[in-house]
Order: structure tokens, then sequence, then C-alpha cells
């Protein structure tokens, strides 16, 4: 609990991203600014 808790959770959801970005080609942060999105209407 408390900062060591908050630190665990921190260090999970940086890994969650990097495995996000790499399911998405993205080699790091940097290269995610290059990816397009497309809004589907309805």
């Amino acid at each position: 609990g408390g900062e060591g808790g908050v630190r665990r959770v921190l260090d999970l959801l940086a890994d969650e991203f990097r495995d996000a970005l790499g399911l998405a080609g993205c080699p790091d942060a940097a290269a995610a600014r290059e990816l397009r999105t497309v809004r589907r209407d309805g």
C-alpha cells in the first residue's frame, strides 16, 4: 500500500501502454504521433 502501491500501479500502467504501442506497431511513444485514427459514425 501507500507510496509503494502507487508506484506499482504506475509501473503496471506504463507496461500496458508499452504493450499497446507495440501492438499498434509503434516502437515508442514518439511514433504514436504518426498514428491515424478513423472515425466511424453510426
